[in-house]
């Protein structure tokens, strides 16, 4: 989610962060609204699975495409 925002400090007590809409709708949050946002660490990750919505990509014609 830290992709798919911006933070932008205005002073040092508030902080005013863009979202878009998509993830506001997501995560419930209305405009204008004061929201809590806090801060962690995640280990590195040393695997990631993906998994296709469809099976469209088998059906390239030029499958170095991919």
């Amino acid at each position: 989610m830290i992709n798919n925002s911006a933070a932008i400090n205005a002073d040092a007590y508030w902080v005013s962060v863009f979202l878009f809409f998509q993830l506001m709708t997501h995560l419930g949050v209305v405009e204008n609204e004061i929201v809590l946002v806090r801060s962690t660490s995640l280990p590195t990750a040393t695997f990631i699975k993906l998994q296709p919505h469809t099976k469209d990509f088998l059906n390239v014609s030029y499958p170095r495409e991919l």
